[in-house]
């Protein structure tokens, strides 16, 4: 199942790479919504989902944002160099709160090795 998730995250960090490209820039939307809030707000549900990819599949919710956040940086190093687009530090905002919830909601599900269940019935003493 974890190759699943790896899988996953692999197809979340070419989505994020096309948002950073000058094709992936100009989302298909009407034309009052071609504006950065939209652009944002879709590396912020990429990102989400890079960051829950990634700490399912490393079973390490740390790991999971850690990673989606320097995958944000590294697109936005890209974008730097592309012409037409501008690089900054609040797209990259967006795609570390993405990856921040992301392994936020994955820390719900995912079990660390080793740790012990509770008790779900008290002993009568």
């Amino acid at each position: 199942m974890r190759a699943l998730w790896w899988l996953v995250a692999l197809g979340a960090l070419g989505a994020l790479w096309w948002l950073a490209s000058p094709v992936g820039s100009v989302l298909p939307v009407p034309g009052l919504l071609r504006q950065p809030l939209p652009e944002r707000s879709a590396s912020l549900l990429v990102c989400l989902l890079l960051g829950y990819a990634l700490s399912r599949a490393s079973g390490r919710p740390t790991l999971g944002l850690v990673l989606g956040a320097w995958a944000g940086a590294l697109a936005e190093g890209y974008r730097a160099f592309v012409p037409g687009l501008e690089a900054g530090i609040g797209h990259w905002w967006w795609a570390l709160a993405g990856a921040w919830l992301g392994s936020r909601l994955a820390s719900r599900s995912v079990r660390r090795p080793g740790a012990e269940e509770p008790e779900a019935t008290l002993k009568a003493g």
